[in-house]
């Protein structure tokens, strides 16, 4: 399950001798939220867009502006509203030099997903962009290195089945599930990786496997056009409902896992 977060507070700040906490708003609390860190005004530093639920189906959200330590409200609308099991990633999808955003969850219908566009001073305006019936996880990443950013959405059970969206030289998209045929998932949390360094980028997913009723972590191999196959990994614990986190840990070149969740 995503991870249940009170967001009492803070960011840290680092200078060369040490490091301070800094609250911005001790009163603005969440749960099962996505917390995210960007330069969404591109003014070098980094803010913070939240989003999350209290209380239930209430959704409460919001983009906290930085100002050279001092963080803000943003006085604009925010479209970024996924609530329950938040997901926010940003990218820049349109080539313009700043970030845009997608996000899901699942306690906002159909304005709880979608993909948003940047104004350049971190203001959003959703787009109509199609992000299926996704929930879970989503996330951008160029998977047949052509040079555009691509995107991903996948959410509960087959139907609403892992999908990929490819960007085309006209800025169009086209939509392929062909990798995710067959798989029935729960919860899956996506983390995107080269694991193998071959310049392409790969998932890993970490849920619960509905069809064989048993926790599913898996490695998905890109072929270099974007098309992913399950790599067998019988050394690998299979945790389901948790995150997964991907480093270099020994310093040989390749990318180690630390993994969560039950089981």
């Amino acid at each position: 399950m995503k991870k249940c977060i009170l967001f009492t507070a803070a960011c840290f700040a680092t200078t060369m001798a040490s490091a301070q906490f800094a609250q911005f708003d001790a009163t603005f609390e969440t749960q099962h939220a996505d917390i995210v860190t960007a330069d969404i005004d591109n003014d070098g530093d980094f803010d913070i867009v939240v989003s999350g639920e209290i209380g239930g189906p209430t959704v409460k959200s919001a983009i906290f502006l930085n100002n050279a330590g001092t963080y803000t409200l943003q006085g604009a609308e925010n479209v970024i509203v996924p609530g329950h099991f938040a997901d926010i990633k940003f990218g820049d999808i349109d080539g313009d030099g700043d970030l845009d955003v997608i996000f899901n969850g699942n306690s906002s219908g159909a304005m709880g997903k979608g993909i948003a566009m940047n104004d350049g001073a971190g203001v959003f305006t959703r787009t109509t962009m199609d992000v299926t019936n996704a929930t879970i996880s989503c996330g951008f990443a160029d998977f047949d290195n052509n040079g555009l950013l691509d995107y991903y959405v996948i959410g509960n059970g087959t139907s609403n089945m892992g999908t990929v969206f490819f960007q085309q030289a006209d800025g169009t998209f086209t939509k392929d599930q062909s990798s995710f045929t067959g798989l029935n998932l729960v919860d899956p949390e996506v983390t995107i990786l080269d694991f193998n360094n071959d310049g392409f980028i790969d998932m890993f997913i970490n849920a619960w496997d509905d069809n064989a009723k048993t926790r599913f972590s898996a490695i998905l191999i890109n072929d270099g056009f974007g098309k992913f196959e399950v790599l067998a990994q019988p050394n690998l614990i299979r945790k389901g409902f948790g995150s997964a986190t991907w480093g270099d840990v020994d310093g040989d070149g390749w990318l180690d896992l630390l993994l969560n969740g039950d089981g």
